[in-house]
């Protein structure tokens, strides 16, 4: 899912373990992924999604499905890389999120006002 090598889910295991606020949420999680496996790949239904987005990501985040989702939407900003940042940066780096989404919104609405 978060395209991580095999070798590094022992680690992940033991740091949900650690981590006590994780628990509860591995179960939704996995409950996720099964879920998004069974849809299976849709990338025409993204196709035709007309919604101006933005995607943002890290310089650490997994590439290869944010890529296809990209190149797949026809009204993309391309992706926003934040250096230093992964999945979490909601968390690690909100006021950068904040600023990505600020500016993006502000472009959008711009471009949406009459003239």
């Amino acid at each position: 899912m978060v395209e991580m090598p095999a070798w590094v889910s022992p680690f992940a295991r033991i740091g949900v373990g650690l981590v006590r606020r994780l628990r509860p949420l591995v179960p939704r999680q996995l409950d996720d992924v099964d879920a998004i496996d069974a849809l299976g790949v849709r990338l025409d239904a993204y196709s035709r999604i007309e919604v101006p987005t933005v995607f943002l990501r890290g310089d650490r985040s997994p590439r290869v499905r944010t890529e296809k989702l990209v190149d797949a939407m026809p009204h993309v900003e391309r992706v926003t890389v934040l250096r230093g940042q992964g999945h979490g940066a909601n968390d690690r780096a909100p006021g950068r999120v904040a600023d990505v989404i600020a500016d993006f919104a502000a472009k959008v609405f711009e471009a949406a006002e009459p003239r």
